[in-house]
């Protein structure tokens, strides 16, 4: 049995706080904006119950469309020059 100094201690614990989620890179609205709804939903959720696990950077829609977009600036670059 505890006594009435443990009971007390526990129940006066702060309770726990997620961390906020992660900054979001500086392109993600972008990247959102070529989604469709389904997929766009899909961040959303995945932001929400993941939290701070979630990170749009490893996500393999943004690594394929950061790699697109980059391949596309390189092309029109070399068409410029």
């Amino acid at each position: 049995m505890e006594s009435k100094d443990q009971a007390d201690s526990v129940r006066q614990r702060p309770r726990y706080t997620p961390p906020p989620p992660h900054k979001r890179p500086a392109d993600a609205e972008a990247f959102l904006a070529t989604l469709d709804e389904k997929n766009r939903q899909l961040h959303e959720i995945a932001t929400r119950f993941l939290g701070s696990s979630y990170f749009m950077e490893r996500c393999h829609g943004y690594q394929g469309w950061k790699k697109k977009a980059a391949a596309a600036a390189q092309a029109q670059a070399q068409q410029s020059k």
